[in-house]
C-alpha cells in the first residue's frame, strides 16, 4: 500500500461549483512553476504547488494530503462509516492525474531531492533549501486552474499561543478546481465517456468570475484590535480555447 493510498471504502468526490500579487477570481491557463512535498510542524503531509498565470502572476498553495494522524480521509458527519478523501488529497491527486496521468502516490514515489527557494518563517523570506521530495516531472507543465480571490482575517497567535482571527484583513488566491489544459475538462469529466465539453469550467466561470469571496468576521476578543491585478488573457492557439473570457 502506498503512502497516500485511500482506503478501499472511500467515497468518490464529485465536482462542485460551489501570493504576492493577486488575480481576480476566474479560470486561467497556467504553467507549473514549481512543486514539492512537505510536512507541517503538526505532522500533516502536503503538496506545495506554484502556478504561473499568463500575466506572470504566481499563485501558491499548500494542499494537505493527510491530516496530523497521517490519514488521507475524513468521516461523514452523519455516517462515520463513510470515508471521503481530504479536499487537499483530491486537489493534489487531480494535479498528478491531469498532468502526468498518475496518482499522487505514484508522483510522491517518483519525487527526488532538490534545492529549491522556499519561504522560511524564521528568515521571513525565500531561502535556498534542500527539499527531500520534489516532483520535477511537474515543472513547466501546463495546467488549467479555477482560482478564487478571497478576503479574510489574518490569523495571529493570542497570548495563549492559539492562532485566531485578528482584525487585520488580507486578500489571497486559492485553487478551487483544476482542468485539462487543452480541453478544459475536469478529471471527473475526463473519466466520463459521455462528456466531451468543459461543462464545469463554463458553469463555474459564469457563476464566480470576477467576484471576491468575503470571509471576514469579527476579530477574536483574545487579541487587541490592530490596525489592481493584471488581466489574464487567453493563450493563443488554433482550437477553441475553453479558458478564454
Amino acid at each position: 500500500m502506498g503512502m497516500f493510498d485511500l482506503p478501499a471504502n472511500t467515497e468518490k468526490v464529485e465536482d462542485r461549483v460551489g501570493g504576492s500579487f493577486l488575480v481576480d477570481t476566474g479560470v486561467y491557463q497556467c504553467n507549473i512553476d514549481s512543486a514539492y512535498f512537505g510536512i507541517s510542524k503538526g505532522g500533516a503531509h502536503f503538496l506545495h504547488l506554484s502556478l504561473k498565470t499568463p500575466s506572470n502572476v504566481t499563485v501558491n498553495e499548500d494542499m494537505y494530503i493527510t491530516n496530523k494522524q497521517g490519514s488521507t480521509t475524513y468521516p461523514d458527519k452523519k455516517n462515520p462509516k463513510k470515508q471521503y478523501p481530504l479536499p487537499g488529497w483530491t486537489m493534489a491527486n487531480k494535479v498528478a492525474m491531469l498532468v502526468l496521468g498518475i496518482s499522487i502516490n505514484e508522483l510522491y514515489e517518483l519525487s527526488e531531492e532538490k534545492v529549491l527557494s522556499v519561504y522560511d518563517f524564521n528568515a521571513k523570506g525565500m531561502v535556498d533549501t534542500k527539499v527531500p521530495k520534489v516532483p520535477v516531472q511537474l515543472f513547466g507543465q501546463p495546467l488549467g486552474a479555477a482560482i478564487e480571490r478571497v478576503r479574510e482575517n489574518k490569523r495571529k497567535a493570542n497570548p495563549a499561543g492559539k492562532y485566531v482571527n485578528s482584525a487585520e484583513v488580507i486578500e489571497k488566491n486559492q485553487f478551487r478546481q483544476f482542468f485539462d489544459p487543452t480541453t478544459g475538462l475536469t478529471l471527473s469529466e475526463k473519466e466520463d465517456p459521455t462528456i466531451n465539453e468543459p461543462l464545469y469550467l463554463v458553469e463555474w466561470k459564469e457563476k464566480f468570475a470576477g467576484k471576491t469571496t468575503d470571509r471576514v468576521t469579527e476579530a477574536d476578543p483574545s487579541l487587541s484590535s490592530s490596525a489592481a491585478p493584471a488581466a489574464d488573457g487567453a493563450a493563443p492557439g488554433g482550437a477553441p480555447n475553453p479558458f478564454a473570457a
